[in-house]
């Protein structure tokens, strides 16, 4: 999750460049339009700009994309981590074969099997 927080924050950086970038490529336009001598360099200059300001917002989808599928997928683990460990808890109560051996054991194993029912279904 930190690194989901840090990414967006790289990519709020990116738009405040992203907006410079295109400011400077206006500007070298805007000498291209009036015929400055370096015409040509220019225009290569903003080329090579537009392709890694691209190349980078390419980059950083592609991270964000990972990473919030690893958040996903560790979310999802956790989640899954704690319903093994709930069943294992629970596992030796459901397959006990202690039926009780007189009125107060057994109404004790029904109150506890009502709770263990409680249990599951809320777990559920």
């Amino acid at each position: 999750q930190a690194l989901v927080k840090k990414h967006d924050a790289f990519e709020a950086d990116l738009v405040e460049h992203q907006e410079r970038v295109r400011s400077v490529c206006q500007e070298g336009k805007a000498l291209v339009s009036a015929n400055n001598y370096q015409a040509d360099a220019i225009v290569a200059s903003i080329a090579k700009l537009e392709d890694m300001l691209q190349a980078l917002l390419t980059t950083a989808d592609a991270r964000k994309i990972s990473l919030n599928d690893r958040f996903k997928y560790l979310q999802f683990s956790r989640e899954v981590d704690s319903i093994q460990a709930w069943i294992e808890d629970k596992e030796p109560q459901a397959a006990s074969q202690d039926y009780g051996k007189d009125l107060a054991s057994v109404q004790n194993l029904i109150g506890k099997q009502d709770t263990f029912d409680a249990s599951l279904t809320a777990f559920q």
